[in-house]
């Protein structure tokens, strides 16, 4: 299967949210995010995207131009929400690049183009003067009720990518699935990712 990384112009961005949105929805209402997530939370969510000129998005298309995955970043100077939180971290904000989503199709899943996205957007993000990058995954209980016998953790490949998981972790609240068919706004913990 043939790949293309496109980097979106900050033009062209919202042309995209739509799609995004959807792809988005579906691979986060799943376990581990298990996230019940609606078009207007999504559009209040990508938003930020046209209000941060250092944002990147990174698309992943097929031969076919169909949509397979994605990567966005912003800056974490305009992520104030974390930055708080983050004060023992040594990071300058002006210069990290806050990865805010890498997303894959899960019927491409397991064929290294979260590795590749990632690379891409680190690669784009360098040339506009960004040194360091984090993202944040969800962490859930080993034994958690809605935690499939087939799940894989991805932290190998975050590793493998050059990040290093840190200690420090963040609340955040939403619509999540409790059980099968049940979803409550619940605050989730966050665990911070570092690559510098």
């Amino acid at each position: 299967m043939q790949a293309k990384y496109i980097i979106v112009p900050e033009d062209q961005r919202s042309d995209w949210f739509s799609k995004l949105s959807k792809l988005r929805m579906r691979c986060y209402r799943v376990f581990p995010y298990l996230y019940d997530g609606t078009i207007e939370i999504e559009q209040d969510y990508f938003s930020q995207f046209l209000n941060d000129t250092r944002a990147l998005l990174v698309i992943i298309q097929n031969e076919k131009d169909e949509l397979l995955g994605y990567c966005t970043g912003i800056s974490l100077e305009s992520e104030m929400s974390i930055i708080s939180d983050l004060d023992r971290c040594s990071l300058n904000p002006r210069e990290t690049l806050y990865i805010t989503d890498v997303i894959i199709d899960p019927k491409v899943q397991g064929r290294g183009l979260g590795t590749c996205v990632l690379l891409e957007i680190e690669t784009h993000a360098k040339q506009m003067g960004y040194k360091s990058f984090i993202f944040l995954t969800v962490h859930r209980s080993e034994n958690h009720l809605l935690k499939p016998k087939s799940y894989i953790s991805p932290d190998k490949t975050w590793t493998n990518a050059g990040y290093m998981k840190t200690q420090h972790r963040i609340e955040y609240e939403w619509l999540t699935f409790v059980a099968p068919g049940l979803s409550e706004a619940t605050s989730n913990t966050m665990e911070l990712w570092v690559k510098q």
